[in-house]
């Protein structure tokens, strides 16, 4: 009996002891994740020997870290502007509020005044951001409209938007695959058992992220839709290699033992590929490349050990209603795609390098913005 066969009797015989580790470490990382801390500043990894990082580090000893911003109040009398001021410099956590009856900061012609604001905490404080909150509620009492900018307004922004957005995006994304599965599988519980492991393993993932600390609001926000993707594979292996046995007979376990053999090798080597992309990010000195591939290569990690030891147990406990609730494939046979492909097999690599050239090309005039700034033109 070679590797791969003992491997998966191993799982398929212990797997009910696989399925309640793995549901501990669901539990568990479900209460890890709320500690999980998420930094907002990306000055925090810049290479310690950067120019920018030496500067910003004096910078900050020098005039202190507090965190800035500018309210520019519009179609308002400079007395109604300073009183504005007045009250936002009594707010808690505004260190100042600045504003000068003069050409600086008020303008005749549009009647808008701007308001200077300097926080005690930095941008990306819990009290800057409240601060910003109780000055959005002091512009509304002074009956004129108020915009707010800067870094702090940047930084709060930012945090919104992964913390309300991120789960609609996952949702979003979530109803989506569900909706290919279900056209491309042969059975309405497959999608489900790809659910459920899919699930299990970026839950773990998430909890996991504790050993780091707090991770970057760029990793948080794409690490889950990143990972979805790349387990799904795994899934579609192991599930389509199950279906396949079955059709040779014997027991669930029996079926169970040689699919999870025979893809042993296909998932360890798709896997292995992906995680040493992943693994390359962390040698980036733009420390954001660690921060990601330390987070997405251990999230790999899981996957693989979820699909190997966690979805056989799956698998055997909805076998059943899998042979139930089967249905023909939705999509229509791709003969005649098939045809054409080799027809033009000697045609389609001449195309397919001249794109290769034209992207080289092209990607050359491709300009990048480094800043967040909604007003950028292209941005």
């Amino acid at each position: 009996m070679n590797f791969p066969n003992k491997i998966a009797d191993f799982v398929v015989k212990g797997r009910w002891y696989f399925f309640g580790f793995f549901i501990a470490l669901i539990i568990a990382s479900l209460i890890l994740i709320p500690m999980v801390g998420t930094n907002y500043d990306m000055t925090k990894y810049l290479p310690s020997d950067s120019n920018t990082k030496i500067a910003l580090e004096v910078m900050s000893d020098e005039f202190g870290s507090s965190g800035t911003a500018s309210i520019v109040v519009t179609n308002a009398t400079p007395e109604k502007v300073e009183e504005g001021a007045e009250k936002a410099a009594n707010i808690a956590g505004v260190k100042n509020a600045i504003f000068y009856n003069n050409a600086g900061y008020y303008n005749e012609e549009t009647k808008a005044g701007l308001i200077q604001i300097f926080f005690d905490h930095g941008n990306y404080d819990l009290e800057t951001e409240q601060a910003l909150n109780e000055l959005r509620e002091m512009c509304q009492t002074l009956e004129a409209d108020a915009a707010f900018c800067g870094d702090s307004v940047d930084a709060a922004a930012s945090k919104n938007a992964i913390t309300n957005e991120m789960w609609i995006i996952l949702l979003v994304a979530v109803a989506i695959m569900l909706g290919i599965l279900f056209l491309t599988s042969r059975s309405w519980i497959e999608p489900l058992i790809y659910l459920i492991v899919i699930g299990t393993s970026i839950i773990i993932n998430m909890g996991t992220n504790l050993i780091m600390g707090e991770i970057s609001y760029i990793t948080k926000s794409i690490s889950a839709i990143m990972l979805m993707a790349i387990i799904m594979d795994y899934c579609i292996v192991l599930c389509s290699r199950y279906r396949e046995e079955s059709e040779k007979g014997g027991t669930p376990k029996e079926i169970m033992t040689r699919a999870l053999a025979g893809s042993f090798n296909a998932i360890l080597a798709c896997s292995l590929t992906v995680l040493v992309g992943l693994v390359a990010l962390c040698f980036m000195d733009f420390k954001i490349g660690l921060d990601l591939g330390v987070v997405l290569a251990k999230g790999v990690a899981i996957s693989i050990l979820a699909v190997l030891f966690f979805m056989p147990s799956i698998i055997l406990m909805f076998q059943k209603p899998m042979h139930s609730w089967q249905h023909k494939s939705f999509l229509p046979r791709l003969n005649k795609l098939g045809t054409f492909a080799h027809k033009t097999r000697w045609i389609m690599p001449v195309i397919m390098l001249a794109l290769i050239v034209g992207g080289i090309v092209l990607q050359q005039n491709v300009s990048f913005t480094y800043v967040v700034d909604n007003h950028l033109q292209g941005s």
